[in-house]
């Protein structure tokens, strides 16, 4: 009898060890993607701004490449006339990469082109160059005068045409890596704008974001009427073993710095296993061609890691020296607006 107690009690035991682990499997869900975000090395960028998919080559290409390239591929899909592509078909001019919500509705959707298919046909040949010229002669013909712009100077011009022609005839050049909007422009009156006030005698120090105290470094910032945001640098320490990775993200101001950063970025980038203490760059123009536009944006430091000897990653500081408000600078420390200035420069060009 004391056996068979003993028995049922080692049941009860191992029942109840079994049914928490059961239970601690099935709480794990995967989370949904925020927003359509591939890999850097793949080359793919999804446009918010001319609303597409760039990077894919036509002809090679299929709906499995781009979702392997994914960061996160759960709720994305690449569609063709509203249905679901397999995974080996090729991609043609005018499929789609959406993002859907649990409940079906579209988040997000991007357009597949590739650069120099002006007649969209999903080749590039002799034919686009032909188009390309009628269009430039003023013949009533229709093209896609974005992706007919390889060269990204804003306009359909013999310029292209000639780039066109270089390219198939495989000469070491190539197009344009992101389509431009539509409409010539010129930049210039280059210039930057620091992220700091004026430091006077004060030295910096190094905020680390990957110890779990400091975790999300974030600044808003106001782009003028007829300016383009190009590039922001940021000087960034690896606390001397040039290890680690940090993400920065870029998105449009939303009223808030919480519901800004809720939203999908308009670009991302990570800096991996950078040198100590340099400056890494994020460049705006693959965002649009030509940088962001006039608005309020916030840049947002996250996510940063250590895979070296666990001394950190994050960015150079001046304590209390957020500039003035007539700047448009703001910055936000886990999430909370900070008095502090980032060691980073916006830098801006001017549409002439």
């Amino acid at each position: 009898m004391k056996n068979r107690i003993i028995s049922l009690i080692l049941a009860g035991i191992i029942a109840a060890g079994t049914a928490g682990a059961v239970s601690a499997e099935e709480t794990v869900e995967p989370v949904r993607a925020a927003g359509v975000v591939f890999t850097e090395e793949s080359g793919y960028v999804a446009s918010t701004y001319t609303g597409t998919l760039n990077g894919a080559a036509w002809g090679t290409t299929t709906a499995g490449d781009l979702v392997e390239a994914l960061e996160n591929s759960l709720g994305v899909e690449v569609r063709r006339s509203d249905a679901a592509l397999a995974a080996a078909e090729t991609l043609k001019y005018g499929d789609k990469v959406v993002l859907t919500a649990e409940d079906g509705t579209v988040k997000s959707s991007f357009d597949v082109k590739f650069m120099g298919d002006a007649n969209s046909d999903s080749k590039v040949n002799l034919s686009d160059a032909s188009k390309m010229l009628q269009k430039i002669a003023k013949w009533e013909v229709t093209i896609d005068e974005m992706i007919a712009d390889v060269d990204g100077n804003g306009a359909v011009n013999l310029s292209d045409v000639s780039r066109l022609l270089q390219v198939l005839a495989k000469w070491d050049v190539d197009f344009v890596k992101n389509p431009v909007l539509p409409g010539k422009y010129t930049m210039v009156n280059k210039g930057d704008i620091a992220c700091y006030g004026n430091p006077g005698a004060q030295g910096w120090v190094p905020l680390c974001l990957s110890d779990g105290i400091h975790y999300d470094l974030g600044v808003k910032f106001t782009v003028k009427a007829d300016e383009f945001a190009t590039q922001i640098g940021f000087l960034l320490p690896s606390w001397s073993d040039n290890k680690g990775k940090l993400t920065v993200s870029i998105y449009k101001w939303d009223g808030d710095y919480n519901s800004s950063i809720s939203a999908m970025p308009i670009i991302s980038k990570t800096f991996v296993d950078y040198p100590d203490n340099s400056t890494q760059v994020i460049d705006l123009l693959d965002a649009s061609g030509k940088g962001l536009v006039e608005g309020e944006y916030v840049w947002r430091l996250h996510d940063g890691a250590d895979a070296g000897d666990g001394t950190g990653v994050g960015i150079w500081y001046f304590d209390k020296l957020q500039p003035a408000e007539s700047t448009g600078i703001k910055t936000f420390l886990n999430c909370k607006e900070f008095n502090i200035g980032p060691v980073a420069n916006i830098f801006y060009a001017k549409a002439k």
